[in-house]
């Protein structure tokens, strides 16, 4: 599938799909959404574990 394709069927702007693509730290999670739904998944908010919180503070 073509970023042109994704756009398209998402309904997500080709920019944001390349900036999603190259791994922009600031997008907007609604329009993430929609591209994930797509795959049939969803970004939500997760509590960290402690493990993750301990490793992070490394």
């Amino acid at each position: 599938m073509t970023q042109f394709e994704l756009s398209d069927l998402t309904g997500v702007g080709l920019r944001f799909v390349r900036d999603l693509e190259q791994g922009k730290p600031n997008l907007m999670t609604d329009k993430v959404n929609q591209v994930l739904l797509f795959f049939g998944h969803q970004l939500t908010p997760t509590p960290l574990s402690d493990e993750t919180r301990r490793s992070l503070g490394k």
